[in-house]
């Protein structure tokens, strides 16, 4: 979703007023665009957990937050892809 604002905000704030995070959000690779700053990364969970300075957005900065990685999601799909692969090698074979 993109929502502008027209003055600095803290990260937290800005994404609060954007409608928060979803629990897919990976708010350990947050990235803050900036035309003037370059790209400044952020790891939103350490910030808040440490009690860090909460990072500042300024007009005209872009905030991405990607995707979590699912790493058990990626397996199980592998690992189910290779069980019916080997099932139905053993049917092929099983009746022969």
């Amino acid at each position: 979703d993109n929502s502008q604002v027209g003055s600095e905000l803290p990260l937290f704030e800005l994404l609060s007023l954007a409608g928060g995070t979803t629990p897919e959000s990976d708010l350990q690779r947050i990235t803050i665009m900036s035309p003037t700053r370059g790209s400044i990364e952020v790891n939103l969970d350490q910030t808040m957990r440490n009690g860090l300075v909460m990072p500042i957005v300024q007009p005209g900065e872009t905030v991405f937050i990607p995707r979590k990685k699912h790493t058990v999601r990626n397996f199980l799909t592998i690992f189910s892809a290779a069980i019916t692969s080997a099932t139905g090698l053993f049917l092929i074979f099983s009746f022969r």
